[in-house]
């Protein structure tokens, strides 16, 4: 049997070479994952690794556990993939079984026209009508982080608390929940923050997890992978079936993301009973108010973001997925060459590798908002902490505008400074899906 698995598991390890495309090490079953199940290395370790055995190369390919994958380099041709042959590679992964779990019909799991149709509906929601209506539910959170330091005389580990003030903010913008998690001790209690951090913890098996959900396509529908643990997609379902219940019975209205859902539901279902089938999703925005004040205070926001550009250049050195990966749906042959990428294969673009090329950002190590400092210098597609193309990150502009009210929030009261409870220099967990420095980050905090 095991003979078998790893016969199977192999025998494409010499596919690319006959195809004439540089074949990156696949000497065993898991090929370059090889380090990063051992965890010997991270995740963007194994990034990184795979850009630079692409030196002087725009493409290469690897086997890893049955699953070809197409790894580019060059910026022209991802450019060429993402954008203008998108309908070869639309998907990023094939279609996820429903039945497996919540988050199985989030849009980044949905395929095809079911992901067009999700996209058209959700994007009304981020629109910046809706971004003015999250703002003053933003800052209400931030100004509550703002008291919790001015009584914290402590150290304070950074990354943890800016997950408790996450977490409080999803919870109050997402789903109208008033949550105490700022301090530890709440947070340890606090059902919604537990469920919800669950994701971001270091954690073996959810990184085994992970790595078959995204890498070994075919292993995660066999056996029905499931990120989340079943008490984690149970706690969702029956939080929103219960608020949506408690708004539809006591007619209550809040301006949050759940709210904005509800409303959207109701009026699909009133076209449909009128009789509409063909409803634009795109012209909520006209009807919505202007409040000429709150432009002002996102102007004002803008302007200092932009200005140091402290969220460009840290999602630059650590953006939350080093790599981006897409699933050919047809097989496509590569401009200028005789190179067919077949159906099923996976392509992968090391977004982290990118990133950190000095002929795109000198001195790639060093952290320098500089680099930013001038927008048209850096190729579009070389910096891509969101991902690229008509599958980019919906809610960009929300993390966004969340990161820019947290850091003047918390920067126009207090000098942040490094504690000598961090241990330099810093070393990234092993174990950990998104990126997370090992004995974590500790800062202190200063009253301006």
């Amino acid at each position: 049997m095991f003979y078998c698995v790893y016969f199977f598991s192999t025998k494409d390890n010499n596919y690319w070479k006959k195809k004439g495309v540089l074949s990156l090490d696949s000497k065993c079953t898991f090929g370059v994952l090889l380090d990063t199940l051992l965890f010997r290395r991270t995740m963007a370790d194994m990034v990184l690794d795979i850009y630079k055995q692409l030196e002087g190369e725009k493409f290469g390919g690897y086997v890893q556990f049955m699953t070809r994958v197409f790894a580019i380099r060059d910026p022209e041709l991802i450019n060429q993939v993402l954008i203008k042959d998108f309908t070869y590679f639309e998907d990023r992964g094939p279609p996820v079984e429903k039945s497996v779990e919540l988050f199985s019909s989030s849009l980044n799991n949905l395929c095809g026209d079911e992901w067009r149709i999700a996209r058209q509906k959700l994007t009304p929601m981020f629109s910046s009508g809706k971004l003015k209506m999250m703002f003053e539910l933003i800052k209400e959170c931030c100004s509550e982080a703002v008291l919790y330091l001015k009584d914290n005389k402590d150290d304070l580990e950074a990354k943890g608390f800016i997950l408790r003030l996450i977490i409080k903010i999803i919870a109050n913008a997402a789903f109208g929940l008033k949550v105490d998690v700022l301090h530890e001790e709440g947070a340890k209690t606090n059902k919604f923050f537990n469920a919800s951090s669950k994701f971001f913890k270091p954690s073996v098996s959810l990184l085994f997890k992970f790595l078959i959900f995204v890498s070994f396509p075919k292993l995660r529908n066999l056996f029905k992978v499931k990120l989340m643990d079943d008490d984690v997609n149970q706690f969702f379902r029956n939080l929103i079936k219960d608020i949506t219940k408690h708004r539809q019975e006591t007619g209550t209205r809040r301006n949050d993301f759940l709210q904005i859902m509800l409303d959207q539901k109701k009026k699909e279902q009133t076209n449909l009973n009128n009789g509409i089938t063909n409803v634009s999703f795109n012209d909520d925005e006209a009807e919505e108010p202007e409040d000429k004040e709150l432009l002002e205070q996102l102007k004002y926001v803008d302007n200092i973001s932009n200005n140091c550009s402290i969220p460009n250049e840290t999602l630059r050195l650590h953006p939350i997925l080093g790599a981006l990966l897409r699933y050919c749906k047809k097989d496509y042959k590569i401009p200028g060459t005789d190179v067919v990428i077949e159906k099923g294969t996976m392509l992968n673009i090391p977004v982290l590798g990118l990133h950190k090329d000095p002929q795109y950002f000198p001195n790639p190590e060093k952290f320098n908002p500089d680099h930013f400092q001038n927008m048209e210098v850096i190729p579009k597609n070389v910096y891509m902490p969101f991902g690229y193309g008509p599958r980019i990150c919906i809610a960009m502009r929300l993390a966004m505008l969340e990161m820019k009210i947290i850091l003047v929030s918390l920067l126009s009261h207090y000098t942040i400074e490094l504690s000598e409870k961090t241990k330099l220099p810093l070393k990234m967990f092993k174990i950990s899906v998104f990126p997370g420095v090992d004995g974590g980050i500790w800062v202190k905090q200063i009253r301006n």
